[in-house]
């Protein structure tokens, strides 16, 4: 547990506030639980609200809010007086995943941080970090992409959305893959009902980004985690959007990850 002191330029005698999450490692719909504890200083304070932001924060330095949730309103802190305020909400569905095959994915991390309004003045806390998981579309997707003879070689992630994109992220996030032949960037745009999965190869991903072209997305829900063949699938898309975007014709006939 560690307090830090709100409006310390105005002294040791501020308030102090402490965020705790119970499991910062969630998946996207899961609930994200704690208590946040606010401690009063040596005199009265005015406080005007206490709120949690969730935050991504990206590789360049650009940061995107998920959701703001308030947990206090107005209200007088009085001298040394204790606060426990529990809380629980869900983290968004869109929600960029930031931990993979048990370690970082490059390029993006998510936070919660503890904004706190005292005399009209803004404390913004530091990020306390969330780890945000695959769901089981999103790994048996990427199983099958490992399958289809696909080798990860990198992540990134910026901030603002892909056009068509079906989870109204305001990020993007590419997974790389070769096959040693073939390189595209996979991207996945995640929903309540499912995932949209679309590729980019090299180039497309800049268009798509400025909004100068649209990717095909392909729609698959959650129920189908268990029941597709996503190696099979994997390729079909792939040769789609190849097909589409040039080289389709030579990756079909060359066999391709699929073989």
């Amino acid at each position: 547990m560690v307090f830090r002191y709100l409006l310390s330029v105005l002294g040791t005698g501020c308030p102090k506030v402490d965020t705790v999450l119970d499991d910062p490692h969630r998946r996207p719909g899961e609930l994200l639980q704690g208590r946040l504890e606010l401690v009063g200083g040596e005199l009265d304070w005015e406080v005007a609200e206490v709120a949690h932001v969730l935050v991504a924060r990206f590789g360049d330095g650009e940061e995107s809010e998920f959701a703001r949730v308030p947990l206090i309103g107005a209200m007088t802190l009085d001298a040394e007086r204790r606060m426990v305020v529990p809380f629980a909400y869900q983290v968004p569905w869109a929600a960029p995943v930031t931990r993979l095959g048990g370690a970082d994915l490059a390029g993006v991390e998510l936070g919660l941080r503890t904004d706190v309004v005292i005399d009209d003045a803004l404390d913004e806390g530091d990020l306390d970090p969330v780890h945000v998981h695959p769901l089981p579309l999103h790994e048996r997707l990427l199983e099958g992409m490992d399958r289809a003879g696909f080798e990860r070689r990198g992540a990134s992630a910026a901030r603002g959305g892909l056009p068509g994109a079906r989870g109204r992220a305001r990020f993007h996030q590419a997974l790389r893959y070769t096959d040693g032949d073939v390189d595209v960037d996979l991207l996945l745009s995640t929903a309540e009902e499912g995932v949209a999965v679309a590729f980019a190869v090299p180039g497309k991903l800049a268009e798509y980004a400025a909004g100068r072209a649209e990717p095909r997305w392909f729609l698959a829900g959650h129920e189908d985690a268990d029941r597709e063949d996503w190696p099979r699938r994997v390729r079909e898309w792939v040769g789609y959007t190849l097909d589409h975007d040039g080289g389709g014709a030579a990756y079909v006939r060359e066999g391709g990850a699929g073989g």
